[in-house]
């Protein structure tokens, strides 16, 4: 009995031995396999934010795909509007192409240069010049400060006096019983009074030579886009993003791109009257043809325009973007005019050159002065009325002074 006993103990003690054994190896199994398991769960958190990752990139990738193919549909959508008509007939400007022949036809394709990888990429002008005659410094001061704030570098080019410069030219008479300047021609002695087809006041004849000058410096150098304000161009508050939105719709803004066709586009005008389109005549152009302009290109495009082709009736150069491609042509019309520089536009067309404006405006003159380019021109001067012929929503123009959005009873 006793040797069972002991046998039992023995027995016993054999088996925790062995519990114990394997009972270590099993803790350090575990213990190996609980290394390895950290190490898997690591291992797929890592591939897990690299898969995140390229998820993420592929999302990139694709919202960059979705925004070409968008630009790639606006423009289709804008091609279709310059689509030849039955007859292959196409106009550069088919409101001055109207107005010439009675005839309605749709725009020209805008040509894409070669070279050109990525026609949606907008760049606004290279440089921006501010006309600002002699002595006026101040009003060029605030205007600098104000494009500052839309961080835009403004460089002031002295303007041609035109009253000091010219003055030589004319004459002051008695015109039933008012003084008035009267231009003597240099050549044939005739006297041209105001009003009279080839008269051009002092100032219209000093902001020619002002634009002669800016041209000339600009074809000089290695500028190819460039634009230019009066000094008294008021801006949109929101004025360089709106910009960058006209100039991102393709037949408003490839004409003025660096590889862009070459031509203009005016950043604001006055449109004084609505005209008689589609009775053609003297006074065809205004708002009844731009209206149509613009329905045209909404309705086939189906995209809202926010540009139209000037007309005869389109004035105004207080803030336009131009392309080097249309100074030579531009340089030898001012050199022989007997107009306004505004009336440049349909030259500029006839040379196959897109001038386009941009609709609603962003750029609008400050005309409570009195004109420093046409003394004639009186009554001209409130603003409220001039707002309501030309188009523009004052409220959407902010104080140069001020910053703040200016208010018509100011």
């Amino acid at each position: 009995m006793f040797g069972g006993k002991v046998l039992a103990v023995g027995i016993g003690t054999v088996l925790c031995i062995v519990v114990l054994y394997f009972g270590s190896h099993h803790q350090a199994y575990l213990a190996d396999q609980q290394i390895q398991m950290k190490k898997l769960i690591s291992s797929l958190e890592n591939q897990l934010q690299l898969q995140t990752k390229d998820v993420s990139q592929q999302r990139r990738e694709i919202t960059e795909q979705t925004k070409k193919i968008d630009a790639i549909q606006n423009s289709l959508a804008e091609l279709k509007v310059q689509a030849g008509a039955d007859d292959g007939t196409c106009a550069i400007n088919p409101s001055f192409y109207f107005e010439d022949t009675g005839e309605i036809v749709p725009e020209c394709p805008l040509h894409l240069p070669l070279g050109v990888l990525d026609i949606n990429q907008v760049f606004l002008p290279e440089k921006v010049f501010m006309l600002n005659l002699p002595g006026q410094w101040e009003n060029f001061r605030a205007r600098r400060d104000d494009f500052q704030r839309h961080g835009i570098t403004l460089e002031r080019f002295k303007g041609v006096d035109g009253s000091k410069t010219f003055h030589h030219i004319y004459r002051t008479v008695d015109i039933n019983g008012k003084r008035t300047h009267v231009y003597l021609d240099p050549v044939t002695k005739e006297v041209i009074r105001p009003g009279a087809p080839g008269y051009l006041s002092p100032g219209e004849r000093g902001y020619l030579a002002s634009m002669q000058q800016i041209f000339e410096s600009v074809l000089n150098s290695k500028t190819n886009t460039f634009a230019v304000f009066d000094d008294d161009a008021v801006l949109h508050c929101d004025f360089v993003s709106q910009m960058k939105r006209v100039m991102a719709q393709r037949r408003c803004g490839l004409p003025v791109q660096p590889h862009g066709t070459g031509g203009a586009l005016l950043l604001g005008s006055s449109v004084w009257i609505n005209g008689t389109w589609p009775e053609r005549g003297k006074y065809t152009g205004g708002w009844a043809q731009i209206e149509q302009d613009l329905n045209r290109v909404r309705a086939v495009s189906r995209v809202k325009p926010l540009c139209f082709n000037v007309d005869s009736k389109t004035m105004g150069s207080f803030g336009v973007i131009y392309h080097r491609k249309i100074l030579p042509t531009a340089l030898d019309w001012i050199k022989s005019t007997t107009v306004p520089f505004d009336h440049i536009w349909k030259h500029l067309v006839a040379a196959g050159f897109a001038v386009r404006a941009a609709y609603p405006s962003l750029v609008i003159q400050d005309v409570r002065h009195a004109s420093a380019v046409d003394e004639t021109r009186k009554g001209q001067e409130n603003l409220e009325h001039r707002a309501r012929l030309h188009r523009w929503h004052i409220p959407n123009f902010c104080d140069p002074l001020t910053g703040k959005p200016m208010l018509l009873n100011d």
